[in-house]
């Protein structure tokens, strides 16, 4: 499990690592909700995923991308919004061999 860091900030964009997989994560804020956009190594995978706390960002099965995506909420049971990310709110790799632990899904 990778924590994929952000900042506090309604609408960024970055380039990281996952799995061996070359991914750009957007992520923006729309009225009190997050969305999320992944690409990896160039192909889109899927553009306006609602983030949900804890639950797989990741809308459906693909062979585009290894593994999951998830938030966690370190203070609750909120779906995250802008204002708290890196502190409050952190976004979780998870690659195809892991799961949340228990602890954490909701």
């Amino acid at each position: 499990m990778d924590i994929i860091p952000l900042e506090a900030e309604p609408n960024q964009q970055l380039l990281v690592i996952l799995g061996d997989q070359e991914c750009t994560l957007g992520v923006y804020s729309r009225g009190n909700r997050l969305f999320m956009d992944l690409t990896v190594d160039a192909t889109p995978v899927f553009s306006g995923a609602i983030c949900h706390n804890g639950a797989d960002i990741v809308p459906f099965p693909t062979g585009l991308f290894r593994g999951s995506l998830h938030f966690y909420d370190r203070e609750g049971h909120s779906d995250p919004s802008w204002e708290g990310l890196k502190d409050r709110y952190v976004l979780l790799y998870l690659a195809e061999d892991e799961t949340l632990p228990d602890a954490l899904a909701y």
